[in-house]
């Protein structure tokens, strides 16, 4: 009975020392505010591993390095910033790696952010309370963690991320092992090179108009007009030339003139003279293409519009004479297929019109002649 009560107590211990290898140390340095040594408020400077976590200092001491894109951190409201979090031991030959990580405003206060792309070694962790932060997944084989960082709002100017990380043998135990002081990293706003007011997409009758005004423009070389019909894959229509650094309003036109049947998708994309690319809202418009003729030409009291449309489409059918004059208008409901529209120029004074067709979809301009 007590040999049975031994093993019980000995797998126990071994299914939970299992578990908070395989684990991390979830719970730990990032979970509490002021508890641990993420460098967090209210945290001591001691390091992860005297106490409580790694201990021995067994590969010397742990430095971490925080990265945006190869440069000082900044954070941004219009997209995801890549974050890089690396993390090197002083001596020996580390056998894995691990770290936590939280994002305070610079008030101290928790952020409200949002994580995305994390590399296969980095996990989310939420307490109970709501803080959210990043650990490693399982025991990372590399020492570089990656993610993407997006505030939802920030107090303050500043935002903070504390790191702690440490540097394992694996072997059962947290002996053998070293673990790092709290580092603390501050990253301001990125300054945009655009700020961009307005990006609208029309149907035209030449095709799909696309306007944007920018309020600003700081070192901004070009915008790249971007073009999808999956929302997804965005391929290059244009190269439009900025205002480099401008404090006054500019406004740009585009009318891309083959849009594809149905719904299309465009984007910016805004670079700078130093290569760096931000990406604007992405737009919709949909473009049918309407097979209209009227005939006879000329005619002498009656016409037909002829009109083959994929879609059905209330419309404004417009006559004018040739010094702009409206002659004639009416309501035309069109349906899927082959429509026939009567025309009754009886009364009209002989000579050449132009007749006009504008929907929500369609907008074509037809020449006429009557006899």
């Amino acid at each position: 009975m007590k040999m049975q009560t031994i093993y019980t107590f000995f797998f126990f211990s071994l299914a939970c020392t299992l578990m908070l290898l395989l684990t991390g140390y979830s719970g730990g340095p990032a979970a509490l505010l002021g508890v641990g040594f993420t460098g967090a408020p209210g945290d001591m400077p001691n390091t992860c591993g005297a106490t409580t976590c790694h201990g021995d200092n067994a590969f010397g001491d742990i430095t971490i390095v925080l990265t945006s894109q190869a440069s000082e951190p900044t954070y941004s409201f219009a997209a995801p910033t890549p974050i890089e979090v690396t993390v090197t031991a002083a001596s020996g030959m580390p056998n894995g790696y691990g770290f936590q990580l939280i994002a305070m405003n610079d008030d101290d206060t928790p952020l409200d952010v949002t994580y995305s792309n994390l590399s296969d070694n980095v996990k989310e962790s939420i307490t109970g309370s709501g803080r959210k932060y990043l650990e490693h997944d399982d025991i990372s084989d590399t020492n570089v963690f990656t993610f993407d960082f997006e505030p939802n709002s920030v107090s303050g100017t500043k935002i903070k991320f504390h790191v702690a990380a440490t540097a394992v043998n694996r072997a059962l135990g947290n002996g053998g092992d070293s673990g790092s002081i709290g580092f603390t990293f501050e990253a301001e706003e990125e300054a945009l090179a655009v700020e961009l007011s307005s990006f609208t997409a029309t149907r035209a009758r030449s095709g799909i108009e696309l306007n944007w005004k920018t309020e600003t423009e700081q070192d901004n070389d070009y915008f790249m007009v971007e073009h999808a019909t999956n929302g997804m894959d965005f391929r290059g229509l244009k190269t439009i030339a900025g205002a480099g650094t401008s404090q006054e309003r500019n406004s740009y036109t585009y009318v891309h003139s083959t849009p594809m049947e149905g719904t299309n998708y465009y984007r910016l994309s805004m670079v700078d003279f130093a290569g760096k690319v931000t990406y604007s809202d992405v737009v919709v418009e949909k473009f049918y293409n309407f097979d209209t003729h009227v005939y006879p030409q000329p005619a002498m009291a009656n016409a037909t519009i002829y009109i083959d449309s994929a879609i059905e489409e209330r419309s404004i059918l417009s006559v004018y004479d040739m010094v702009g004059q409206l002659v004639a208008t009416q309501d035309v409901n069109i349906q899927i297929g082959g429509n026939l529209i009567d025309l009754d120029c009886n009364r009209w004074t002989p000579g050449n019109y132009v007749i006009t067709l504008e929907g929500k979809q369609l907008s074509e301009v037809l020449q006429f002649a009557k006899q």
